[in-house]
């Protein structure tokens, strides 16, 4: 039996005892620090005793956006943004660029034969004659050099992904992209080599496939951003719904206003060059629907500017298209001087019309992808009720 005494110090520590749970009441203990306030809206200093943590309706806050007050996404579904991975992947979207533009000049000025030989090494233009062979010949060729260099771009690119990127289907799209470029590759080398079998069909395909590598290589860049990482959007399903599915058809129907205009530069097909201008006045229509439905959408902000930079090139792609369908099939011989082209190298507007194209397609992948990302974003968990966290 202890004394009066003895019981002194514990009935000091009862005295010291913080007031109970203003919700629980006192068999629940103290009020942890952590995640609860008094009804004043004053937080206490002192937390639960038995481990359990209140969590109210009217203190559940819904998760932010992505990107917006401050919230970022989940840490399970955030990729780690490497900005060297992402600057190579940049670089080689614009190595491509000049290996498009000199792909349409081999065409535009028909020199794709000029070599009967398929594949020659990359350093034969030094030691070949190029005075005497001619500018086709420097054009073919340098072509292919281009096209070497964009292929050692892609193969670092790939293994860099490989070893680097923590994102296994952006792994597996970069093996994807190597695959790619080697096809075309190939393609090319079989368009000269199988040009007595083939025709000009293989030159046709290999133009045409050329769109869906530099697309997936624009992809890849998009993908290693950080602002792929960012790209989210509060909206319900419901509310991207529209977006994501004129983006799609957007980039499906100017996809095959490119194999329409393949079809004028590589065949001689009686509808080819009248289903190619009525397709551009589709192309036009759809572009600017989708920009006033993203225009519509209150959280869809970030996406007005791939779609601005959709539309104004769009409008230059139509530009063009005048001029290169005046080059192409207006006479030199008609007295309407309005029907003549304009003496500025129209061969060489043809291949800028050319890649004008590959940059609409690759713009509009890029706007179809990140409509499909914020939809992906949009799913919240809803506010459950009121519940006891960590309580057995």
């Amino acid at each position: 039996m202890g004394t009066g005494s003895d019981n002194q110090p514990l009935r000091e520590k009862q005295r010291e005892r913080p007031p109970p749970c203003p919700v629980l009441g006192e068999s629940a203990g103290p009020c942890r620090e952590r995640g609860m306030a008094t009804d004043n809206g004053t937080r206490p200093p002192h937390r639960y005793q038995t481990g359990i943590t209140v969590v109210r309706e009217d203190q559940r806050q819904p998760p932010g956006p992505p990107g917006q007050d401050g919230e970022r996404p989940p840490s399970g579904l955030r990729p780690v943004y490497r900005r060297w991975l992402h600057l190579w992947a940049v670089l080689t979207v614009v190595a491509t660029l000049p290996l498009l533009l000199l792909g349409a000049e081999v065409t535009t000025k028909q020199v794709g034969m000029v070599d009967a030989r398929g594949f020659r090494a990359p350093w034969h233009m030094l030691q070949a004659p190029l005075e005497e062979l001619g500018l086709g010949y420097v054009i073919e060729h340098s072509h292919r050099l281009a096209g070497f260099i964009v292929g050692s771009c892609v193969i670092v690119l790939a293994v860099w992904l490989w070893l680097r990127e923590s994102r296994r289907w952006v792994r597996w799209l970069g093996v994807a992209a190597l695959a790619a470029v080697s096809l075309q590759g190939v393609l090319g080398i079989f368009r000269i080599e199988l040009n007595a079998l083939m025709g000009r069909n293989l030159a046709l395909v290999h133009g045409c496939f050329a769109q869906l590598v530099f697309a997936l290589l624009v992809s890849l860049a998009l993908f290693t951003s950080r602002s792929w990482g960012v790209a989210a959007w509060a909206g319900g399903p419901d509310e991207g719904t529209r977006l994501r599915h004129w983006s799609l058809l957007t980039a499906v129907l100017i996809y095959g206003q490119i194999v329409l205009g393949a079809m004028v530069r590589h065949r001689d097909f009686p509808l080819g060059a009248r289903a190619h201008l009525l397709g551009a006045f589709v192309v036009v229509a759809v572009v600017v629907w989708l920009l006033k439905v993203a225009g519509e959408q209150p959280r869809a902000r970030q996406d007005l500017g791939p779609v601005l930079l959709l539309t104004a090139l769009v409008f230059v792609q139509v530009g063009l298209g005048v001029e290169s369908w005046l080059s192409k099939f207006a006479s030199t011989e008609t007295v309407w001087r309005q029907l003549q082209p304009l003496a500025i190298h129209p061969d060489l507007i043809r291949s800028i019309h050319y890649l004008t194209g590959s940059l609409v397609f690759a713009t509009a992948v890029v706007v179809t992808l990140r409509a499909h990302r914020r939809l992906a974003w949009s799913v919240q968990p809803a506010a459950a009720p009121t519940r006891l966290e960590g309580a057995a």
